[in-house]
């Protein structure tokens, strides 16, 4: 019996697959007549129903009459509603398969996580510390740290970076330290210095310094330079018979390069110092040194960068001979090898003590505190205290001379703009104040009904 035809039993009917006889073929409840096909079937996607159980797929609902995909969902086809898989469209995050996951546009992997594979589909993993090993992908980031690359399958630094732990995880990348920069104290190794050849030192207080053998270069003062080798030294002669307590002590100049160098002759309890500065092979005389004595030889190098044992050996003007080297003095700048000073406003600078002017601070260049003005354009000039209103100030490009931050130097005095006024009068250290609208009072109009700017108030007239 086909489907609505009276029967006696279900064997009766065309089809026992969710029938049911009720002296005629039915379909059994939540099943669907489908008498062309007489079969009884579950409704699809977008059919119609009477209750959700009529629907035939998973995650669906019987919503305003029709089997709809539950929310957070996707439609697939009329069988199927489905989560989106990382890269595909979505609507909102709920959506999506992976619970790790925002939706723009398409399913994406939260902030700390990464997509362990490129194109559709893959999961969200959380992001490698640095040592980790880690996937090379070409559409995912798999590095915590945000300037960190997987390479060689491993999250690694920048090369002008280092890793803050060393090569156990959970580091970050901290950008590596410039020459007597100050270093991490719990990391002493050669990784933190940005230069070839420095270490941070914890003998110098941890801060990047040439390893031995080297000394920072005077021409590039973020390199460390080889050392020069030291003079070769040759015997001691007495070349006088009459024993007058002169002798003559020969060597051969330094290899490599060098600015020049001193002689010093240790008789075991006095430094007697060559005379001159030697920058060649030669020989060299000196008197008062008891012969009965030792003779010894070292060099000593008198120039900024170059070794010392104390000051007093350092030619220059601002030095110190601090961890064995000639160095300026805190808060004075490298020029040349025989010079230390100040830097000038709107010169380069470290830190504000190597600006020459007291009232300055440094960022990147020297410049002047807020209430001070620089009273030369470009290079130089001095920093003066910003001048009141009505005071005589200079014409200037690249400074604001006065001291209201709103007025200019205009006619060689300071002045408040057109639309304001000098709280002081023409007395100095008054503010510009900006200037009130004025209004005729009930009894008077304004005689400039166009702009009130230029009006006057006139009593009106009764009639």
């Amino acid at each position: 019996r086909s489907l609505g035809q009276s029967c006696g039993n279900v064997n009766e009917c065309i089809t026992t697959s969710n029938v049911v006889c009720n002296g005629s073929c039915t379909c059994q409840s939540d099943y669907y007549s489908d008498q062309g096909a007489n079969t009884c079937t579950k409704r699809q996607i977008y059919e119609s129903c009477d209750v959700t159980s009529q629907c035939s797929a998973n995650h669906v609902t019987c919503s305003s009459s029709f089997c709809r995909c539950l929310s957070g969902f996707y439609f697939v086809n009329p069988n199927t509603c489905t989560k989106r898989d990382l890269g595909q469209s979505c609507n909102e995050a709920g959506q999506c398969s992976d619970g790790n996951t925002y939706c723009l546009s398409s399913c994406k992997c939260n902030a700390n996580y990464f997509d362990n594979q490129d194109g559709i589909g893959g999961s969200c993993e959380l992001k490698k510390e640095l040592d980790e090993s880690c996937p090379s992908l070409s559409e995912s980031a798999p590095c915590k740290d945000p300037i960190a690359t997987c390479s060689l399958e491993t999250c690694q630094c920048p090369s002008n970076y280092y890793d803050s732990n060393g090569a156990i995880p959970a580091g970050s990348c901290q950008r590596r330290i410039t020459l007597n920069g100050q270093c991490d104290t719990s990391h002493s190794n050669l990784d933190q210095c940005a230069a070839d050849n420095a270490i941070c030192n914890s003998t110098t207080g941890y801060f990047c310094k040439c390893t031995s053998g080297y000394y920072e270069d005077p021409s590039n003062a973020a390199k460390c330079k080889a050392k020069p080798n030291p003079p070769t030294w040759k015997e001691a002669t007495d070349v006088n018979p009459a024993n007058d307590h002169s002798i003559t002590v020969s060597w051969n100049a330094p290899s490599g390069s060098v600015y020049g160098y001193q002689v010093s002759l240790l008789d075991g309890s006095t430094t007697v110092l060559s005379t001159a500065i030697i920058s060649k092979s030669q020989s060299n005389t000196v008197d008062s040194v008891p012969l009965i004595e030792v003779i010894k030889t070292e060099v000593i190098e008198r120039q900024i960068y170059e070794s010392c044992d104390v000051t007093s050996q350092c030619s220059a003007n601002h030095v110190t001979c601090s961890s064995s080297f000639c160095r300026c003095l805190s808060g004075f700048y490298f020029v040349n090898p025989n010079t230390c000073t100040k830097r000038d406003l709107g010169q380069s600078c470290n830190e504000a003590g190597q600006c020459s002017d007291g009232n300055t601070y440094c960022l990147s260049s020297c410049k002047c505190n807020a209430n001070y003005f620089d009273n030369q354009d470009g290079i130089g000039g001095s920093c003066e205290l910003k001048k009141e209103l009505d005071e005589s100030c200079p014409s200037l490009s690249e400074s604001a001379p006065c001291k209201d931050p709103i007025a200019t130097c205009s006619l060689e005095t300071c002045q408040c703009p057109s639309n304001y006024y000098d709280s002081n009068g023409a007395i100095p250290a008054g503010s510009c104040q900006r200037k009130s609208t004025c209004k005729c009072t009930s009894d008077y109009f304004d005689t400039n009904t166009v702009n009130t700017n230029y009006g006057s108030c006139i009593r009106s007239m009764t009639i």
